[in-house]
């Protein structure tokens, strides 16, 4: 199949979830006899072994999913972890009890099946899944995600709220005089590339319902980036403690919106994946990887991106992909700009990184498109109570305060990006939202959600 098949590229990112944790079980019971130390240091603490949940319950506590933590899953050491240390995926159950108490330490070794994630898994088996896909860095969601956009992370391995300046794949698809569209659940990641926010076509950046009529509409531009709702009861990124079903009825909706139009599913190609892995144990030791240049190092923890992160779900989704496909090769968020790259024409590469990316173009393998299949729904009732449920979960997890709920790390970065996007928009200060901490309103959210749309998406 050429690529010139593929005129739109649809892309979209979840939250913090593990492809063991996720699609784990998609090929039989494997899984289940592996066996991972309470204690690496103490075999006599016992084994815990993967299992499939028994509802659509989430974990106790969001788990450890920052730099050190992941180390430590990765090798069972608190560290130091010099070049070359031994990985052996032993350490998750023991980072998790640190956190959540041992108690429910079995937790993070928790799996979903086609009950809890239908719509995943039937795009899986009916399309290509990816069981090889790493996300780019061991560490946790703002480092990632801006892999995804920059093959690089400017060499932070933190949530670094900063306004960041790397050429992205976005400015790549410009020079060939083709159009893209964030489209923004509320406050997106990607809006910490400025330049891409500050674009001179204001109209780069929607909000999320803008997708569905414009793939009805035919107005699909070439390359579709969705980010989820992060904030509030109705959040659909799929972190923890937000309910997966939400993120699942977006799944859908996305996918069904692509295969309700002929002439826009026949050209599109649609890949799904989750920016980091969450904490949430996963059996395969990531592969070394290809720093973005000869000179990537970050100075706090001495890692010179030479090594992936876990793996994340991976499902690729396009009319000329036989059924039942599955793919072992490596591929890491890199891969999406490979894939851009080779299928439009791109200039060469953003970094060393994305230059040795493996394309996902080879997947589609069909001489003729394939009529979409039809996925399972995810009921109202189901919706209703997911959204109750993740209610639940945010009162539960924060000390309230006059009404007020604690946000996550990731929530609290996206308020902070969008006071900085403001001071540096009109030269002055913003006011502080969220005080120390990191409790807020739903009213608060809601204030600063509506006026990030209003200066960013929707300005008059």
């Amino acid at each position: 199949m050429s690529s010139q098949a593929v005129a739109h590229i649809v892309v979209i990112v979840f939250e913090n979830r593990s492809f063991d944790h996720m699609l784990g079980f998609l090929s039989g019971d494997e899984l289940s006899k592996e066996m991972i130390p309470v204690d690496p240091n103490d075999p006599s603490q016992g084994f815990v072994s993967p299992f499939i949940l028994d509802s659509h319950d989430d974990v106790s506590v969001d788990p450890g999913h920052s730099y050190p933590d992941v180390m430590e899953q990765l090798t069972g050491s608190t560290g130091p972890w010099p070049p070359g240390t031994t990985l052996t995926n032993q350490g998750f159950v023991c980072n998790y009890a640190r956190r959540a108490g041992k108690e429910v330490s079995k937790e993070i070794v928790g799996c979903y099946d086609d009950d809890h994630v239908p719509v995943l898994w039937t795009l899986a088996r009916e399309y290509a899944v990816c069981t090889g896909w790493f996300c780019s860095v061991p560490s946790e969601t703002w480092p990632n995600r801006l892999f995804v956009h920059a093959a690089t992370s400017d060499d932070t391995l933190r949530n670094d709220v900063r306004l960041y300046w790397n050429e992205t794949v976005f400015e790549q698809i410009d020079a060939t005089h083709r159009d893209w569209r964030v489209y923004a659940g509320d406050i997106p990641q990607v809006a910490a590339f400025a330049r891409l926010l500050w674009h001179p076509f204001r109209d780069r950046f929607d909000r999320l319902d803008a997708f569905f009529e414009d793939a009805r509409r035919n107005r699909l531009p070439a390359y579709s980036f969705i980010e989820p709702r992060h904030f509030l009861r109705t959040a659909n990124s799929q972190h923890p403690l937000q309910q997966i079903r939400l993120g699942e009825q977006l799944l859908q909706q996305v996918y069904e919106a692509l295969a309700a139009n002929p002439k826009v599913w026949r050209s599109s190609l649609l890949i799904i994946t989750h920016d980091e892995h969450g904490g949430f144990y996963d059996r395969q030791p990531p592969p070394s990887a290809v720093p973005p240049s000869p000179d990537s190092r970050n100075s706090e923890y001495d890692f010179g991106f030479d090594l992936l992160g876990p793996r994340v779900p991976a499902v690729v989704v396009s009319p000329y992909i036989p059924a039942g496909t599955v793919r072992n090769e490596t591929y890491d968020h890199t891969s999406i700009i490979a894939t851009v790259r080779e299928a439009f024409g791109l200039a060469g590469p953003l970094t060393d990184r994305d230059a040795a990316a493996r394309s996902l173009l080879p997947l589609l393998t069909l001489s003729e498109p394939r009529e979409p299949v039809v996925i399972p729904a995810v009921p109202a009732e189901e919706v209703e109570e997911a959204i109750a449920e993740t209610d639940e979960n945010r009162w539960a997890q924060g000390r309230t305060v006059g009404g007020e709920i604690k946000l996550n790390e990731l929530q609290e970065s996206l308020v902070r990006l969008k006071q900085l996007l403001d001071r540096e928009q009109t030269g002055a200060d913003a006011p502080t939202i969220v005080p120390e901490p990191r409790l807020a309103t739903d009213e608060d959210v809601e204030n600063l959600v509506a006026d990030f749309q209003l200066r960013h998406i929707d300005p008059s």
